[in-house]
């Protein structure tokens, strides 16, 4: 008779076939233990503060990879440090052609030489305002030169530049804060001084005054006006009406103007037969005919003068009222 099978070793069996299926599906079915993955090493001069393993690589706002190692490397010569951090980017976010990945790890340096030559650089950036923490933010800055350390031969580097923060705090230590402060205090001294003076408050209370003084020229000013506007307004009308009247007037005056000098110019015809006929009978020396001679002069002279009067009142109506020559000022 055969023995019979122990029960615990079958269990102990049965469960390490199980977690070996497990740990396949986990490992072979998320397709992250074939995908391969790509390394490059970045160099900073300043404080990596906030940024831990694990922190993400974004590149153009995708997360493209994380960082997987953050080291100090000395140079005892200078007495100078630089933060080493590598990063790692997964094949399956850095694709090409839209749709292919690339084929093995060079094509992807290569690739990424050419990027680096068109500005490609790495910086810090804030992953989150409340915790402080810090991500790589990979993007182009064409206009940033390319800084390569070269001090780590195993991986490709990609050159860093400093962040907008670090650019700020850099500025602000260069800034001469102490001698900015002394000036300033300088100036609120004498400012408390100039305004603490006499002068200054009687210059005050004078300037009040004027203002005061102002402000009631510019009530009176503004209650003057209005009743000023509507007396301007009247007279306008009253411009305008006698501009009509005077239009509807001077046509029929010119038409008597004109009446008249043709009446005088039949007198001086009729006085002319007169004085010839005068001649014929008294002579040319005669009394008589030295008499008539002047008046039919005056005739002529008065038709001249009110001949020239239609013309002016035809060519300057507004006569009438202001006279002649009486153009306004």
């Amino acid at each position: 008779m055969s023995k019979q099978a122990s029960k615990t070793v079958i269990g102990s069996f049965v469960v390490s076939a199980l977690v070996l299926v497990v740990g396949g599906v986990l490992i072979f079915g998320s397709g992250n233990y074939l995908k391969e993955r790509y390394r490059f090493m970045l160099f900073f001069q300043d404080s990596v503060k906030g940024l831990s393993v694990g922190a993400p690589v974004i590149f153009m706002g995708v997360k493209i990879g994380e960082v997987k190692d953050i080291n100090v490397i000395a140079n005892p010569s200078e007495s100078s440090f630089l933060i080493q951090v590598l990063i790692e980017l997964a094949s399956g976010k850095v694709k090409r052609f839209k749709t292919r990945e690339f084929g093995n790890a060079q094509e992807l340096y290569e690739y990424c030489n050419q990027l680096i030559e068109q500005g490609l650089r790495a910086r810090l950036g804030l992953q989150s305002v409340v915790t402080g923490q810090l991500q790589i933010e990979l993007d182009f800055f064409p206009e940033e030169p390319a800084v390569l350390m070269g001090t780590n031969k195993k991986y490709h580097e990609i050159p860093t530049i400093p962040s907008t923060f670090e650019k700020l705090t850099k500025t602000l230590e260069n800034l001469p804060v102490k001698e900015i402060f002394d000036k300033l205090s300088s100036s609120l001294a004498r400012i408390d001084v100039l305004l603490n003076s006499p002068g200054t408050t009687e210059f005050l209370k004078s300037l009040k005054l004027a203002v005061e003084d102002a402000r009631k020229v510019l009530h009176e000013v503004d209650k003057q006006v209005q009743p000023m506007t509507d007396k301007i307004g009247e007279t306008l009308e009253a411009y305008g009406k006698l501009a009509q009247n005077l239009d509807r007037k001077v046509d029929p005056l010119i038409f008597q103007v004109d009446e008249t000098v043709k009446a005088l110019a039949d007198a001086s015809k009729q006085a002319e037969k007169t004085l010839r006929a005068v001649e014929n009978v008294a002579g040319d020396n005669s009394v008589v005919t030295v008499e008539l001679t002047k008046t039919l002069r005056e005739f002529s002279s008065a038709a001249r003068s009110i001949r020239n009067l239609s013309d002016y009142l035809s060519r300057h109506p507004e006569a009438l009222i202001r006279g002649k020559g009486g153009h306004p000022k």
